[in-house]
């Protein structure tokens, strides 16, 4: 059986319902994790209540600058519109991530109707991120370095 590193993600289309469903490795949610939480509007579950989610930190908003100035293909992404449209004018809103307890799987409500060639790509990036953070950031990793001097 494969290894999660990075996320789960689905999306269903059943009976006017368009529900994405998003689980991601706890060490990925404590990077997000803040102290203050709030409860969103629009962000909703399969039962109509209003998500969790946690504040977005100012070392994860350096990141994504970061993240997006070394993108040189595909949409940019954002962290910081949790409630807003997944995918908006040239961006991609994985503010989503920010959710509580999505490493313990969650399911999105999508009011407004949305493509299957809108949302496939969109995945596929999360996929991409979500490994791309669990790589830099999780992954155990031992840098060695020698230096010689020589007189």
């Amino acid at each position: 059986m494969a290894k999660l590193i990075g996320c789960e993600i689905s999306f269903i289309r059943s009976k006017g319902n368009q529900i994405l469903k998003i689980r991601v490795l706890p060490e990925i949610e404590a990077l997000f994790k803040e102290e203050s939480e709030n409860i969103s509007k629009n962000y909703k579950d399969a039962t109509g209540n209003g998500l969790d989610y946690y504040d977005l930190s100012p070392k994860l908003s350096k990141y994504v600058q970061q993240y997006n100035s070394r993108l040189l293909i595909g949409k940019r992404i954002t962290l910081d519109r949790y409630g807003g449209d997944l995918i908006l004018d040239g961006y991609y809103n994985y503010s989503i991530l920010r959710t509580v307890k999505i490493s313990e799987g969650i399911e999105l409500n999508i009011a407004g109707l949305i493509l299957d060639e809108e949302i496939e790509p969109y995945y596929r990036s999360l996929a991409n991120l979500t490994k791309y953070i669990y790589q830099n950031f999780i992954e155990p990793r031992e840098i060695k370095a020698t230096m010689t001097i020589e007189v």
